[in-house]
């Protein structure tokens, strides 16, 4: 590590945004691989980025300088940690948001597969988990590699849990999950109820789709019948039947195959016609016309 990046760490840690901010304006480059660190203060394989560090500190005008400056917010460590992960295991919505704003992937994942609700839910932010599913449209029945749910991880967590602050809060994500998961089974459930109630759930559906492109029965049955081979065609809805995909290609290969015909006869009599005309007609309008020679009597002596 050279003293640059020794003295920018530094600045990093004692969440000195200015200093940083002035060392990224010097010339300090943004996207620069930072080695990781254990309790004594030594190096670590393992590699970081500024982003990151700096929203594990929560410094937010370093990030927004970041994010401004061009740095990718779908940058990840050598720990497999986006910065959407790192920010929902942080709790700060405005980082969050700041992300979002520059696009960054919400369905980023973790080495054991958990989503940015996964992480939210783990750590009790309840405004996040909200945030989450009611704005950004998260949906709470995502699975991590263990096939668990937010719910299912939350659940877990609070069983291992040994203080009673962290089990409280706990339970509050989990209830606001569980009635979010209730939510959706019941609109599941009308849903199923509503089309088994109806005779015929087919002739339900078809209605409507009739209601939307502004079909009615009195125009399906003013369509005149026509009589083909002896064989009456009733057109009941003005819907054209869907090619297959043979008659796609025979269609297809006839349009070529007249094409080109067409081309090869316009090319063939423009071809004989030019064998017969003056040239007169072959200049142009404006040009002068051409005056042959004059025919002299000549005379040939032996």
């Amino acid at each position: 590590m050279n003293s640059w990046e020794a003295e920018f760490t530094a600045a990093l840690e004692a969440k000195n945004e200015s200093g940083v901010i002035d060392m990224l304006k010097s010339g300090f480059p943004p996207n620069y691989m930072i080695r990781l660190r254990d309790t004594n203060g030594n190096y670590l394989p393992e590699h970081t980025y500024p982003l990151t560090i700096a929203i594990e500190l929560e410094l937010v005008e370093v990030i927004r300088w970041l994010l401004i400056a061009g740095v990718q917010s779908n940058v990840v460590d050598s720990y497999g940690r986006s910065p959407i992960l790192v920010a929902s295991a942080v709790g700060n919505q405005e980082i969050i948001q700041l992300l979002v704003a520059h696009r960054s992937n919400l369905a980023a994942r973790d080495y054991y597969g958990n989503t940015i609700l996964h992480i939210a839910a783990a750590n009790a932010h309840i405004h996040l988990v909200k945030y989450f599913i009611e704005e950004l449209r998260v949906h709470y029945s995502l699975r991590n590699k263990k096939g668990q749910t937010a719910l299912d991880l939350c659940k877990e967590k609070q069983e291992q849990s040994k203080s009673l602050e962290e089990i409280e809060f706990l339970q509050s994500v989990i209830e606001y999950l569980w009635k979010v998961q209730e939510n959706y089974k019941k609109k599941q459930r009308h849903r199923i109820q509503k089309n088994a109630m109806s005779p015929d759930p087919i002739k339900n559906q078809r209605e409507c789709r009739n209601k939307q492109h502004g079909i009615s029965l009195e125009h399906a049955t003013s369509i005149p019948i026509v009589p083909t081979d002896s064989k009456l065609e009733i057109l009941v809805s003005p819907y054209k039947q869907k090619r297959s995909i043979e008659t796609y290609l025979k269609a297809k290969q006839n349009f070529i195959y007249k094409s080109l015909t067409a081309k090869k006869k316009t090319e063939n009599e423009q071809f004989n016609l030019s064998r017969y005309r003056s040239p007169a007609l072959t200049e142009p309008k404006n040009s002068s016309p051409t005056r042959f020679p004059p025919i002299y009597k000549t005379s040939y002596h032996c």
